[in-house]
């Protein structure tokens, strides 16, 4: 189940709540009783491995027609 993070309007704190997306938002805050709202945040992805975004994570070294020919000559080393 996914964390969401809620602000209050009021008193300005944060809380997180695990629910389903089925479930409805939160509404009020528990603990001054004003109206709070979903915070959005960003999500953080990274793909590793030879093939994926050459500009970002691939090895420059690495063959990339081969599925297994390891990179051992950069940080991002396959092992």
């Amino acid at each position: 189940m996914p964390v969401y993070t809620y602000k209050c309007e009021e008193c300005k704190k944060k809380f997180e709540v695990r629910q389903s997306m089925a479930d409805p938002e939160i509404e009020i805050c528990p603990e001054c009783g004003g109206k709070v709202h979903k915070v959005i945040s960003q999500a953080g992805v990274i793909f590793k491995g030879p093939g994926f975004y050459v500009n970002d994570n691939a090895c420059p070294n690495a063959d990339l027609d081969s599925a297994d020919s390891p990179c051992h000559s950069c940080p991002n080393a396959h092992k």
